[in-house]
């Protein structure tokens, strides 16, 4: 995963092994180099990598779930892509995927953690003093392997994502006012679905879910049409077994683009008409000193937060306000913004 862990302007890489009880950093040097890999030991293998501010301190946080024993480590930032020793929250069960929202809409940023065992999600909602209540849970007919959270359906709240092993399909959880979730019906992505991603390809503000397709070779997108309704899935052929995706504007055209990994990495560039410029953090169609004003809105609520959710703050913001298109709004769009604005780059 891509986070600015050192606040240094350059982004930096978070890998979780399946086949090692580790996590690695590895810190984004000035001339586009990076530092040697600094492993951080876990109590077991890694099932899942989430990174979030978790603790509103402006930092990046990493979150990661094990099978056995049954946990979540939390390694919590320092701000110089340093991390506080390992804190265990304690689960039940099979713990595999995770991803972060604001699942019970207090501000604060949680966790979604799957379980095969109990066929369920479990919630790490975020209490002060770095502790987590793990008292609600969400039973599901399906096994949940892969999570993703975004708020799919534009009404401010976080919703969930699932894939089911190896149901060919995705379901979106919707989230409701009174805490409680309306799955979608199954929508059909094609085979083995290995790796879910949210993100808005066509610019019309709603999330769009990318799906990568292991025995398919294949990434699905299934459009976003509104009303908690989603068309039928777009696939592209890829190379073998892709069990990655993320969404970033790789070209610099304003439009996210699609990636996926798996025995190789492959590129899918965003040919759709309709985008928002990168750094038009307020839609107008410019970039001014108000968009400027928007960006530090959004920043307000602290460092590191994603691009989908600045509807919870300011529902006429873009995701122009992504303004180097990473997926995140952070203080790494204050440049790209700058530029635009003064030297129209």
């Amino acid at each position: 995963m891509l986070a600015d862990l050192n606040h240094d302007g350059h982004v930096d890489l978070i890998v979780g092994g399946s086949s090692s009880a580790q996590v690695a950093v590895i810190i984004a040097q000035a001339d586009g180099s990076f530092a040697a890999p600094m492993p951080i030991t876990l109590p077991g293998t890694p099932r899942g990598l989430a990174v979030a501010d978790l603790d509103g301190d402006g930092n990046f946080d990493i979150a990661v779930p094990i099978a056995t024993p049954a946990v979540a480590v939390v390694l919590f930032g320092n701000g110089d892509g340093t991390f506080q020793s390992p804190v265990q929250v304690t689960l039940t069960g099979n713990p595999t995927g995770i991803t972060s929202g604001d699942f019970d809409h207090d501000g604060r940023t949680d966790l979604a953690v799957g379980n095969t065992q109990l066929n369920a999600v479990t919630f790490m909602l975020s209490r002060p003093a770095r502790t987590f209540d793990t008292s609600q849970t969400l039973s599901l007919t399906r096994l949940p392997i892969v999570l993703a959270a975004a708020d799919f359906d534009g009404d401010g709240l976080d919703d969930l994502a699932v894939t089911a092993g190896t149901d060919a399909a995705v379901r979106v959880l919707f989230a409701n006012s009174d805490g409680s979730f309306t799955s979608s019906p199954a929508l059909p992505v094609g085979a083995l679905p290995s790796a879910l991603a949210a993100r808005d390809v066509t610019g019309d503000l709603l999330p769009e879910l990318v799906v990568t397709n292991q025995s398919g070779n294949s990434i699905a997108i299934l459009p976003n049409a509104g009303k908690r309704t989603f068309a039928p899935a777009i696939e592209i052929g890829l190379g073998l077994d892709p069990v990655a995706a993320v969404g970033a504007d790789f070209d610099g055209d304003g439009r996210y683009d699609l990636a996926a990994g798996g025995r190789g990495v492959w590129v899918a560039t965003n040919s759709t008409s309709s985008y928002a410029a990168r750094g038009d953090g307020n839609g107008d169609g410019r970039i001014t000193a108000a968009d400027l004003v928007s960006l530090t809105l959004q920043l307000d609520r602290g460092v590191g937060h994603q691009v989908e959710d600045v509807r919870r703050r300011d529902p006429s913001a873009t995701s122009g306000v992504d303004a180097n298109g990473d997926g995140w709004v952070d203080n790494l769009d204050m440049p790209p913004t700058l530029r635009r604005l003064f030297a129209g780059l």
